[in-house]
């Protein structure tokens, strides 16, 4: 996941952190909300059906909440609107264990 200190260097004015803390508040938030829809589904997704429930795009946030463990792509695809295959995701098995 991303933290303040990728987002703004040592020698960044206090304003630069302020900010990366600031886009790091709300990257947590849109990732607690992809598990939430995740966990609350008890299905695979794809992210366009994670964003129709969440109310926001979070295809950006997929790639992240894999690389952080807590998701993974299944084999399992779903055709988006635009007639477009993507694959589904759900939540690991470590992650079901915090729930």
């Amino acid at each position: 996941m991303t933290s303040e200190t990728t987002l703004a260097r040592r020698s960044d004015p206090d304003t630069s952190h302020a900010a990366a803390a600031s886009v790091v508040a709300g990257l947590s938030r849109q990732h607690a909300s992809v598990l939430r829809v995740l966990a609350t589904a008890g299905r695979p997704l794809a992210a366009e059906q994670i964003s129709d429930i969440a109310g926001f795009d979070c295809w950006r946030r997929m790639n992240e909440l894999v690389a952080a463990g807590h998701i993974e792509q299944t084999s399992g695809l779903h055709t988006n609107r635009s007639g477009r295959a993507a694959h589904q995701f759900c939540l690991t098995a470590g992650q079901l264990e915090l729930l």
